[in-house]
C-alpha cells in the first residue's frame, strides 16, 4: 500500500498531510493502523489520527466510526481537533531576493539556541535540545537547510528544511521570523532562500496551523507556493 501512496503522492503532494519520509516513518510503526473513513484512507497512530484530508470528523457520527473497524473504533469524545493547511512549490520559478542581511549556517553546536529561538516564537509549542539534535540523524538532514539571518550579528529568524533524496522532495519544516523583525520581508527572504538551496528538489511542500495569527500561509503563497487543501487532525 505505502508504495500506491508514494506514486499518488508524488502526483500530487497535497495528498498526504506531511512530507512522505514522515507519513512512511508512520505508517511503518508497530502500533499504526491504516483505515478508511468515507472516501479517505486515515492512518491511526496511538491516541492521534493523523490526518483527514477537508474532512470535518464532526460531520460523522460516533457510530459510525466506531463501526468503520470493529477491532479498532475511534471515540470522537476527548479528541482535540486542529486545521493545517497543506501547500506545495513546483519548483519552476524559484528567485532569491537581493539584500544586505547574514545568512549563516547553524552550527551543530547551536541546538541550544535553535531550541530557544522556536519555543520563543510559539504559545503552544515547546521542542527540546534533545529533539533538536535528533532531526540532524535523519537521512533527510542536510546542514545547508539550516540557516540564521542575522543583522550585525544578531539572529532575526530561522529556517530549517528537509530534502528527501529517494522521491526529490524538499519540506520546510521550521520557519520563523523574530517577532520585532517581522514585517520586513525577511520570511520571503528566508523561504526563497531555502527553496533556492533545493534546486535538486521535483517539489517542496509545506504545512501550517489554519489558526495562526501569523497568518503564514500567506507568506508561503507569495514565495510561490500551491494549495488550498485544509487537513484536520485529531489528537488526545
Amino acid at each position: 500500500m505505502i508504495e500506491k501512496i508514494r506514486k499518488h503522492y508524488i502526483k500530487d503532494p497535497s495528498s498526504l498531510s506531511t512530507a512522505f519520509w514522515k507519513y512512511k516513518s508512520a505508517f511503518d510503526h508497530p502500533n499504526a493502523k491504516c483505515i478508511q473513513v468515507g472516501e479517505e484512507k486515515v492512518l491511526f497512530l496511538d491516541d492521534q489520527l493523523l490526518g483527514f484530508r477537508g474532512l470535518d470528523l464532526k460531520s460523522f457520527d460516533t457510530e459510525t466510526l466506531m463501526g468503520v473497524d470493529a477491532c479498532h473504533p475511534l471515540p470522537l469524545k476527548g479528541f482535540k481537533e486542529s486545521k493545517f493547511f497543506v501547500l506545495h512549490h513546483d519548483m519552476k520559478r524559484v528567485h532569491k531576493i537581493a539584500h544586505e542581511y547574514q545568512i549563516e549556517v547553524v552550527k551543530a553546536d547551536e541546538a541550544k539556541e535553535v531550541m530557544s529561538f522556536i519555543n520563543n516564537s510559539y504559545e503552544f509549542i515547546s521542542v527540546t535540545e534533545a529533539e533538536v539534535l535528533n532531526w540532524r540523524i535523519h537521512d533527510v538532514f542536510d546542514e545547508s537547510l539550516w540557516i540564521w539571518i542575522k543583522e550585525d550579528n544578531e539572529i532575526l529568524a530561522l529556517g530549517i528544511a528537509e530534502y528527501d533524496q529517494t522521491i526529490k522532495e524538499g519540506a520546510l519544516e521550521w520557519i520563523q521570523v523574530h517577532e520585532k523583525a517581522r514585517g520586513k520581508g525577511i520570511g520571503k527572504i528566508l523561504v526563497n532562500e531555502l527553496l533556492s538551496r533545493m534546486k535538486q528538489a521535483d517539489f517542496v511542500t509545506v504545512s501550517g496551523e489554519v489558526d495562526n495569527k501569523t497568518e503564514p500561509e500567506k507568506l508561503y503563497k507569495k514565495c510561490g507556493f500551491k494549495g488550498n487543501q485544509i487537513w484536520y487532525y485529531y489528537t488526545k
